[in-house]
């Protein structure tokens, strides 16, 4: 594995492309909101281990980025599974089902990755095209404490094969019944650059996270990935993602191969090493079955 040598250029990129979007767009979500007092602890959907948010058109996009919802006119089904593998024990850690019809999106995810509770989220998304791009919102319910998150995204092409991406995550702050905290204001800028049409791509973003207490401020991020694709003998897609600090520490890796083409299926591995490389923890299968108009993007 060679993701050290692989995350650093993309922080580049990144800081180039997106911190001062972020910067503006996390200080207009704090002022918003008012402020919070712990983190949460609500684990990311798997689809975010591998995809950005320049880069999902199907049902995925509902968590990753609802704009992608609107990009492309389909319909699409999907559902994801994964296993954790910590102390010598593997278990079912959280799965997802999801529907998508020209647009309009709803999921169910359940999160099983404590050991004294799981955690059911229904979420809901629209998409919308404007112009050559698209906007997008969604709402998600957490459990039985009927506590709402709200996510809104955009996406635009800027150039010929350059995408750009904002997504601003749990502006009003939510809080599941079993956390003692609010999950905090999250904000991602991304672009996706594409090398070679329907070969290869590249993608980079940079995210902020609301800092919750008495401290002010965000915590940056900066991820980075590429996608390189076969068409012979079959279609198939090889996805490398790699997350870092602001100080270039290594902090989430994801490598996964998908093969198909509209109706796909993949495999994807994913670490979160305290240091070093570490070793994969976290193994995801996921299906999507496409439909989209006559003359639509692939």
């Amino acid at each position: 594995m060679s993701f050290p040598r692989f995350a650093p250029p993309f922080v580049h990129v990144a800081k180039q492309v997106g911190t001062a979007l972020v910067g503006a767009a996390a200080c207009a979500a704090g002022w918003v909101v008012p402020p919070a007092a712990a983190l949460a602890q609500q684990s990311d959907p798997r689809s975010r281990d591998y995809l950005f948010i320049t880069n999902a058109d199907d049902v995925r996009a509902l968590w990753v980025n609802p704009a992608g919802l609107g990009f492309v006119p389909e319909a699409s089904v999907m559902a994801e599974a994964a296993v954790d593998r910590t102390n010598g024990w593997v278990k079912l850690s959280q799965y997802t089902l999801g529907l998508n019809s020209r647009g309009l999106g709803l999921a169910y995810q359940r999160d099983r990755s404590r050991d004294s509770v799981s955690l059911g989220v229904v979420r809901i998304g629209l998409g919308l095209p404007v112009g050559r791009g698209s906007i997008g919102a969604a709402m998600s319910s957490y459990g039985r404490g009927r506590q709402q998150g709200y996510d809104l995204g955009l996406r635009y092409p800027l150039l010929a094969g350059l995408q750009a991406g904002l997504v601003v995550r749990n502006i009003n702050r939510p809080q599941p019944v079993f956390q003692e905290g609010r999950q905090p204001i999250v904000t991602v800028a991304g672009a996706t650059w594409t090398i070679a049409p329907q070969l290869a791509n590249v993608s980079a973003e940079a995210i902020a996270v609301e800092r919750l207490g008495t401290e002010s401020g965000f915590d940056m991020r900066y991820r980075g990935g590429f996608v390189v694709r076969s068409r012979r003998p079959w279609p198939a897609a090889l996805h490398a993602a790699a997350l870092v600090t602001s100080h270039g520490t290594l902090r989430q890796w994801s490598l996964g191969l998908v093969i198909g083409g509209l109706d796909r299926a993949g495999l994807v591995a994913s670490a979160s090493p305290t240091t070093g490389l570490g070793e994969p923890q976290r193994f995801s299968a996921v299906g999507v079955a496409s439909r989209r108009a006559p003359g639509a993007a692939p």
